[in-house]
């Protein structure tokens, strides 16, 4: 090897650390952003409503499913929570977002909420399955995803299995285009059938 392509080959890492090192800054600010918006609308709730009751259990799941909090992990916590509630006689809305600080404290000590790790296989293809509401970024995080995996080398592939929500397929598959990686999808098809199909493609591949 030449010393313009060790000069090149450099210069390329160093982009590359560059590009990651900025890619991950956003997913900080990113993360950063969600805390912010649930603590403050965690502090509008207990504006809202000065007595525990029913419908403040009810906003209070909602909000916690927008924060991306996995619906299980909700309703663990939401029947926790009220248990607690009963137990010590809380009423006072805004001594309860503290208490409710320190149980999603404790679930994630016990490591019963979400694992930020991906467990990548080691014979065959990684997959990665997306769940949420809507609204709250799926789409934009699979394309971050995808961008980490092409700049490590990685070959990825989109699947929009999520065929009945207007635009998600569409939407998947210009980000696919962007990023210059695989796409599979099909609007108002059985999602089952979709992930199917991929199999199909990908023993081949193999």
């Amino acid at each position: 090897m030449g010393i313009l392509d060790k000069l090149k080959k450099i210069v390329s890492k160093k982009e590359e650390v560059k590009e990651t090192k900025e890619l991950m800054e956003t997913y900080e600010k990113g993360l950063a952003k969600t805390r912010k918006e649930f603590v403050s609308k965690l502090s509008l709730l207990g504006l809202k409503y000065t007595k525990v009751n029913e419908e403040y259990f009810e906003e209070l799941e909602n909000i916690l499913i927008m924060a991306d909090i996995g619906v299980n992990t909700v309703f663990d916590f939401l029947k926790r929570l009220r248990l607690r509630v009963k137990k010590e006689n809380i009423t006072d809305t805004k001594y309860l977002n503290e208490v409710i600080v320190d149980e999603l404290f404790i679930i994630y000590v016990e490591n019963a909420s979400l694992s930020d790790k991906i467990n990548e296989a080691e014979d065959g293809p990684t997959v990665i399955l997306m769940v949420g509401v809507n609204g709250v970024g799926k789409t934009t995080t699979i394309a971050k995803l995808a961008y980490k995996y092409i700049l490590e080398g990685k070959k990825v592939m989109m699947i929009g299995a999520d065929t009945f929500r207007a635009g998600a397929v569409p939407q998947l598959k210009s980000w696919a285009v962007k990023l210059n990686c695989e796409f599979y999808g099909q609007e108002n098809a059985d999602p089952s059938s979709v992930i199917m199909m991929v199999c199909k493609l990908l023993s081949k591949k193999i």
